[in-house]
């Protein structure tokens, strides 16, 4: 018995070895959700691996079709939905092992953009598309999207009569995240011990690597390890990389502990309130911690970007983003009452680089001290800034 059981466990594992497919699960779906979605429709469809994709639009049929490889299908093949632009789906399966998923749609809608996001804190890749109502009075019958190597990467064959923001070819628009202190200046202290500059750090890195693999745009940070950087430095940085936009990470800390959510600061010579005043200067005193050696020069340097010099035009891009990205964030995550602020910060002092201080909570509320540490959080940090830079290099590029 003993000797069979060695044997059928010998034929097993080189069953696994000479067929890899074997021990590897095939794609499935997992899932399936359609449903109103801001001002549109969105569809979802979960998958247990990465996946190529087509998708065809067909608006004159009310139409939108799916291209996939061949999955793995557990869940019906028609469904019928209640909600939003779309009114049903139905499953084709072809003959090439390639399977064509056919929606149907209630109105002459347009596909507004479609990515996969990877799992991240959820357990499936998910294929994501938006749909909003057509307001263009003319508009091609057929739209042809699909993905190429990158799982977010969009090829439109035919575009809109205003098409959405779209980069330039071969190149991405530069966006520069810079997480609060660091080094020698921990910044704020959360109630159960946390540093306000690895909360920063921790969010950056876990922005970049999605937002970079979005291929839509390209981040780079102003550090990528616990290291002490002048707010001049980190400004530089966003100015030496010729920056579309300067995002600086932060979470607060003040007396009231029952004060929680998230807000967003512009530059202004004059603050929105007096905690806004209070919170700048506690930030511009980062500064004071490092190495004094230039300190000297360092008035001078600041003195030299005052608010008058701060372009009218950076000044709009930055209000116009600050309202973009807030407008998203609180959709899915608890902003302050008054979310909009404007303070004196140094770091936001680039007068060509339109530029923004984000509060992502605060260290001084157990919940929000709790909640800025996990990838959930983080995750919808991520896809609100994908959403407000495509809004964003929309409106501004055109």
């Amino acid at each position: 018995m003993d000797r069979f059981l060695i044997n059928f466990r010998f034929l097993l594992v080189f069953i696994v070895l000479m067929y890899p497919g074997f021990s590897k699960a095939s794609n499935s779906v997992e899932g399936i959700r359609s449903g109103l979605y801001k001002s549109g429709t969105r569809f979802v469809i979960d998958f247990s691996q990465k996946i190529n994709y087509k998708i065809t639009q067909n608006i004159e049929l009310n139409e939108i079709r799916i291209g996939l490889p061949k999955v793995i299908w557990d869940l019906p093949k028609d469904r019928v939905f209640s909600r939003g632009s779309i009114v049903s789906y139905s499953l084709i399966k072809k003959n090439n092992n390639k399977n064509e998923l056919i929606l149907k749609t209630n109105a002459k809608v347009l596909i507004s953009r479609s990515f996969l996001l990877p799992p991240l804190d959820y357990k499936y890749y998910r294929l994501v598309i938006d749909l909003v109502e057509r307001k263009q009075k003319k508009i091609t019958n057929k739209i042809t999207i699909k993905n190429k190597n990158s799982p977010i990467s969009i090829i439109s064959k035919k575009q809109y009569s205003k098409p959405k923001f779209k980069p330039k070819l071969n190149t991405v628009p530069i966006i520069v995240i810079d997480p609060g202190h660091g080094g020698v200046d921990g910044g704020a202290i959360g109630l159960n011990g946390s540093l306000e500059k690895d909360i920063t750090l921790s969010a950056a890195l876990y922005l970049k690597k999605i937002i970079n693999d979005s291929g839509r745009y390209k981040i780079i940070l102003t550090r990528s390890n616990d290291k002490y950087l002048k707010l001049r430095q980190r400004i530089n940085i966003a100015r030496k990389n010729k920056a579309k936009l300067f995002l600086s990470l932060h979470a607060d800390s003040i007396k009231n502990s029952r004060v929680r959510g998230a807000s967003i600061y512009t530059l202004s010579e004059t603050a929105s309130d007096k905690e806004a005043e209070k919170l700048a200067n506690r930030e511009n005193k980062s500064d004071l911690i490092g190495v004094v050696s230039d300190l000297d020069n360092e008035d001078s340097d600041v003195a030299q970007i005052l608010i008058s010099l701060v372009q009218r035009e950076t000044m709009n891009h930055s209000l116009k983003f600050a309202n973009i990205f807030i407008n998203n964030l609180k959709m899915s995550e608890q902003v302050l009452g008054r979310p909009n602020r404007k303070a004196g910060f140094v770091v936001l002092k680039a007068s060509d680089v339109p530029s923004v201080l984000i509060e992502m909570g605060f260290m001084s509320n157990k919940a929000d001290e709790r909640k800025l540490q996990t990838n959930k959080f983080k995750s919808k940090l991520a896809e609100s800034m994908l959403e407000s830079f495509d809004k964003f290099f929309e409106e501004v590029d055109n």
